[in-house]
């Protein structure tokens, strides 16, 4: 017990919590993934559980090594990491991979794996807010918005930009995202609401020019948003039909394992919404079963925020739990049918290796703050530049020095 304790250190019940989303995404992936088998794996479902399987493997590593890495150092890392994420997302933009007319995803030169680009973009952006936000604290100019938090918006909007033409969805939730956590970093809610007001009236005009202009994506959009608010008989989107009869299948118990019946008839049975397949098999019972890990995640990640022994570790945790919980919220409200189709996977139960990989790279970090503030990791020397650290005698550490925001 001693020898697992010290392999996995920080939350317990955060890595509790992730481990049983993780397995409980394996009865689900197997038996969901037949029409993607039949594509990749000549029909092989063993296949495609193993190759799942792998990356949930993949994923428990990448959290086992990420949450040893004191998350100070990551500050002085973020920066670069947005300079990257951008050049990424443009290039996926040009040179991309057109996955059901959009194209989202690189495929990495001299190999047949591609990546989500909005990924790494999401991961690095909230790292490089939470800084950008804990060095605003230390003088109380996160409480002005002409010298203190307005660059922070700029670079946000310039990442949701990169996203948007692809993956609107996505971007509105990385908006979303971004102005959650300025708000807990202590903005006004006078300037907040002027930005958000602002921000969606740009919103609304760029996609309505992009509709008038005949960009596909816009189209796309708009058909989406007519077939959710006024859904006519006999032409109700497919994907949406379908779910709706995985849903009302399910009952309070569900069919059973591995007997859903849609599976073989949604497009994405095993990811945009694989939280219908949940119902169809599981019932009501499954439903509200993953709904709990889920909410019992966030409630951790919130405990880790709000007891963080340095407003980085604060920011960091309170943008990545936001950004996972928005990620499982959109899906489960598509599946069920309560807003419009958007491609939003599960996180750590879809089929899906960039997402899973990201997700537990960004929990690993967020198991780093936790570890901190249990005592766990000897970080008490470090800080992010310009930002003090307390160490474990409750003393704060002088700051090394002022730092840009570049």
């Amino acid at each position: 017990m001693n020898r697992w304790s010290a392999l996995f250190k920080g939350d317990r019940v955060l890595w509790i919590l992730i481990g049983l989303l993780m397995l409980s995404s394996l009865p689900l992936i197997y038996s969901s993934t037949g029409q993607l088998a039949l594509r990749e794996y000549d029909g092989n479902t063993e296949r495609s559980l193993l190759a799942h399987g792998v990356k949930l493997l993949l994923g428990g590593v990448i959290m086992l090594f990420a949450h040893r890495i004191p998350y100070l150092w990551l500050g002085r890392l973020s920066a670069w990491g947005v300079y990257i994420g951008c050049a990424i997302l443009a290039v996926t933009l040009v040179y991309g991979q057109t996955i059901n007319s959009a194209s989202r995803s690189l495929v990495i030169p001299f190999t047949n794996i591609s990546f989500q680009a909005s990924d790494p973009a999401r991961f690095f952006l909230i790292l490089w807010l939470a800084r950008g936000l804990a060095l605003l604290q230390k003088d109380e100019r996160i409480r002005r918005f002409g010298d203190g938090w307005m660059h922070l918006l700029g670079g946000l909007m310039v990442t949701a930009v990169l996203i948007a033409p692809e993956n609107l969805s996505t971007a509105l939730m990385l908006l979303g995202v971004g102005i959650g956590m300025i708000w807990v970093a202590g903005a006004r809610i006078v300037d907040l609401s002027k930005v958000v007001g602002g921000g969606l009236l740009v919103v609304l005009l760029l996609v309505t020019v992009a509709y008038w202009a005949g960009w596909p994506r816009a189209r796309v959009w708009k058909n989406r948003v007519e077939s959710f608010w006024n859904p006519t008989p006999g032409q109700e989107d497919f994907q949406v039909m379908q779910a709706k009869i995985a849903v009302s299948d399910g009952g309070l118990w569900g069919k059973g394992p591995g007997k859903s019946i849609q599976r073989n008839f949604l497009p994405h049975a095993y990811s945009d919404f694989i939280y219908a397949i949940v119902i169809e098999e599981y019932g009501m019972a499954g439903a509200t079963w993953v709904l709990v890990l889920y909410l019992g995640l966030f409630y951790r990640i919130r405990k880790i925020a709000m007891n963080a022994r340095s407003p980085y570790g604060a920011y960091i945790a309170s943008g990545m739990g936001m950004a996972l919980m928005a990620q499982a919220v959109v899906n489960m409200l598509v599946s069920v049918s309560a807003m419009p189709v958007t491609g939003q996977t599960l996180p750590f139960i879809s089929h899906g290796g960039s997402s899973i990989l990201i997700n537990a790279l960004a929990m690993g970090v967020v198991l780093s703050v936790s570890r901190d503030m249990t005592g766990e990791g000897d970080w008490s020397e470090l800080d992010i530049e310009g930002e003090s650290q307390t160490n474990k005698g409750g003393e704060a550490v002088p700051s090394k020095g002022e730092v840009s925001y570049a």
